[in-house]
């Protein structure tokens, strides 16, 4: 638990649209010098995210799931739900269309 940033672990989805795995890589390897990162925890009004240490159990489970994104692995991660509000709300437009 390093407050060193090249220490930290950043978690995401690596591989083909049809199978996509989580991943770890160090900061050092993820960060490009001078980039910049936008953080997005809009849901946080919406939904109570996890404490670390649900996060950490929620990644080695993950690692056992399929996501369509690296933005459903986020919010299953933070938020111990399988999809974003905005994944719902498509899905219900589509059942109530078909």
């Amino acid at each position: 638990k390093s407050k060193d940033p090249y220490y930290i672990t950043i978690y995401t989805l690596v591989g083909t649209r049809d199978k996509l795995k989580v991943h770890a890589f160090n900061l050092s390897e993820f960060w490009t010098e001078g980039s910049e990162i936008r953080i997005n925890n809009k849901n946080d009004k919406t939904d109570a995210p996890n404490n670390e240490e649900a996060i950490r159990r929620q990644i080695k489970y993950a690692e056992k799931r399929k996501f369509h994104n690296s933005e459903h692995f986020a919010y299953f991660c933070r938020y111990e739900k399988p999809e974003t509000p905005r994944a719902k709300k498509v899905g219900i437009k589509r059942t109530a269309v078909s």
